[in-house]
């Protein structure tokens, strides 16, 4: 796990079909604030493994630049993880809702982004 988060909803996540072929990808990239309290609560959600043909914008590409590519791992050679939506959406605003800590407010816009997602959307979580 890193330092930093960034959350990347997997905008199309069609599951393997009977072709044998799945689909999914994030277009979507969350930076969002760094809280090492809100990082221990986002770690005791229920995960499951970011599917095998999984791409996003924050990958390495061939020629080693970043860019759009598949994305299996993080920036520490950690398999990247994800959550649903509903999950981290009640763990976000109860966060936000906690008095006594500033930092809330710069997480007001994602956490409204990820409750208006449908509840079952995974979420990767991208630790840098």
């Amino acid at each position: 796990m890193g330092i930093d988060l960034m959350l990347l909803p997997l905008d199309c996540d069609i599951p393997e079909s009977e072709h044998g072929k799945s689909f999914s990808f994030s277009h979507t990239v969350l930076p969002v604030e760094r809280s090492y309290s809100l990082w221990e609560a986002i770690k005791t959600l229920p995960t499951t493994e970011l599917p095998e043909d999984f791409s996003a914008y924050v990958a390495t590409r061939p020629d080693g630049e970043p860019g759009y590519g598949r994305l299996q791992t993080d920036p520490y050679n950690e398999t990247i993880h994800c959550v649903t939506a509903g999950d981290l959406a009640r763990v976000l605003v109860a966060w936000c809702m906690r008095a006594g800590e500033g930092a809330q407010t710069a997480w007001l816009p994602v956490t409204a982004y990820i409750e208006a997602l449908p509840s079952a959307t995974r979420i990767a979580l991208y630790w840098h």
